[in-house]
């Protein structure tokens, strides 16, 4: 008879469910899990706020839970409620995917196997994002932790390549996934009513920008690449988003009716779907979600020249074009070169790139594979090996005579 065996559970750890990249990746890893052979919990270190996702995940119907903690708290006490909670409600393996539960599960229980995700890249992301010295002490508690866990992910070949200090037999390439489903092209009628909504104009091509008006995504080159185009005029640039940059983005598209700052946004998904093309001008990435949100609502992208987005280039070159970072004129130009390019085979080499390569459902085989080889390792279950039963240890395994 065969083994009867309960499902692999799964513990994600996270600061707090917030509307991001991050987050949403969990969501979407999830969501496409296999249910017969995994469960899953989502347990928070603090309580949400008003940019939560809860909601979303209260859908999935999963356990959801929270140790109420601050940054202060957490630090003082967060390896002791964990501990407590694992007590409570034991599982097979721990996923952490950011900073602070990471250092929480590096501390935590050895006797569970932790994975640790990382998605951005490793020290110059930091530095950009808290200062050269802060930067500096945030990336060595994290990959202090990143160094305790039994298996460290990276979204990208770049971020791997950009680890130090860690074993890079124990780091793993698992790209983020996009909800095909989800992000889906419109129909021609369907993007007509989208810009009658969105009072978008009819005639003109439309350019998208999605992301933190910050440092790191460099928005001010993707508006002087824009208006410096030969086919600005009969075109329209969108920025998605908001940040410490919205100020100087306003002074430079001042009285340019062809460049609009929507600010942020919750409905990401209609302005991609009534978009022609997809701009990303990115200095540091991990693995890009809105440019994979793009590729699957059949987005030709025009991505700056770093590592994660050669990686993404590399599935299909006819999905669009790279051009050099910071640089304005580049950009221009690979604008114009799309503007006039088979939109027809640019559009369905994008589809082919999210369906074929970046699905949620290929990331999410890939982390079951991965809790799959974890958890046998751990819990060496009963198995058949030449015909005779090896028993095991395992009081979750039952064996049929």
């Amino acid at each position: 008879m065969p083994e009867t065996r309960q499902k692999i559970r799964i513990l994600h750890i996270v600061s707090r469910l917030r509307h991001h990249g991050p987050i949403s990746q969990l969501y979407n890893l999830i969501k496409h899990m296999d249910r017969r052979a995994f469960s899953n919990a989502v347990l928070t270190l603090s309580p949400e706020a008003e940019d939560s996702l809860l909601p979303e995940f209260h859908n999935l119907d999963i356990g959801l839970y929270s140790l109420g903690l601050s940054r202060s708290t957490g630090i003082l006490l967060g390896r002791r409620l964990l501990r407590e909670f694992l007590v409570e409600h034991p599982v097979d393996v721990i996923h952490a995917s950011d900073i602070r539960s990471s250092i929480i599960a590096a501390i935590g229980p050895q006797s569970t196997p932790r994975v640790i995700t990382r998605r951005e890249a490793f020290h110059r992301a930091r530095r950009i994002d808290h200062g050269i010295v802060f930067g500096t002490v945030v990336e060595m508690i994290h990959s202090a932790a990143c160094r305790r866990a039994d298996r460290v992910v990276t979204v990208s070949r770049c971020v791997r390549e950009a680890a130090s200090g860690i074993e890079k037999s124990n780091i793993e390439v698992i790209p983020n996934g996009v909800d095909t489903e989800k992000f889906t092209p419109a129909s021609e009628t369907g993007r007509r009513e989208l810009r009658n909504s969105l009072r978008l104009p009819q005639e003109k091509r439309l350019f998208v920008s999605v992301g933190f008006l910050s440092n790191r995504k460099d928005p001010l080159t993707a508006i002087r690449g824009f208006l410096s185009s030969k086919i600005a005029a009969q075109s329209m640039l969108l920025l998605l988003g908001d940040g410490p940059l919205r100020k100087k983005c306003e002074e430079l598209t001042d009285g340019r009716p062809n460049v609009r700052l929507i600010g942020f946004t919750n409905n990401v998904l209609e302005y991609l779907q009534t978009s022609d093309f997809f701009v990303l001008s990115s200095l540091f990435e991990g693995y890009p979600n809105a440019a994979m949100e793009a590729l699957a609502c059949g987005l030709p992208v025009i991505l700056s020249d770093i590592g994660p987005h050669r990686e993404i280039m590399e599935l299909n070159t006819r999905a669009g074009i790279l051009f050099t970072a910071k640089d304005a004129g580049s950009l221009a130009e690979r604008m114009e070169e799309m503007h006039h390019g088979d939109y027809s085979l640019l559009r369905k080499s994008a589809l082919d790139i999210a369906r074929k390569h970046l699905s949620a459902r290929r990331m999410s085989m890939q982390y079951e594979r991965l809790y799959k080889e974890l958890y046998e390792t751990y819990s060496r279950p009963a198995r058949r090996i030449h015909g005779i039963l090896e028993c095991s240890s395992d009081p979750r395994v039952e064996v049929e005579p």
